[in-house]
């Protein structure tokens, strides 16, 4: 119960961002603006209808860690990305404010899956949209 107070008040997000830019070795400052464009669009397609999401649950979401991702961060293993769902989250954040976040590592993970959200369901409604072809 502890744990979940924890995480539903937002302590397990960490102290924040960090002061420096970490992983400009592996994100340029253009790849950096790149991304932050992609997470607000993403942001918006999922404020809009029908997906109607605030930004504390797109938060929830990307701050919800399969039991084997947890299992191996426990183990000091990192994801293949680099970046924690809590570095992750705390990118969101930074985002949504305007900023563009120092972790790159982090904020490029976040980018990379809010376009696989994105991709996915603009599929699933071009699928669903009737063909205008008769």
């Amino acid at each position: 119960m502890r744990e979940q107070a924890r995480l539903e008040s937002g302590e397990s997000f960490g102290e924040g961002p960090p002061d420096k830019v970490v992983g400009s070795d592996d994100v340029s400052d253009e790849e950096a603006q790149q991304y932050v464009s992609d997470v607000q669009r993403a942001l918006r397609v999922l404020e809009a209808e029908p997906r109607d999401m605030t930004l504390s649950e797109v938060k929830l979401t990307i701050s919800i860690e399969s039991p084997r991702e947890r299992q191996l961060r426990k183990m000091g293993i990192e994801n293949e990305s680099g970046a924690s769902r809590d570095e992750m989250a705390v990118a969101l954040e930074e985002v949504a404010r305007g900023a563009t976040p120092n972790d790159r590592i982090a904020l490029k993970a976040l980018a990379e899956e809010m376009n696989e959200w994105t991709s996915v369901w603009t599929q699933e409604a071009d699928n669903a949209e009737p063909s205008s072809r008769a």
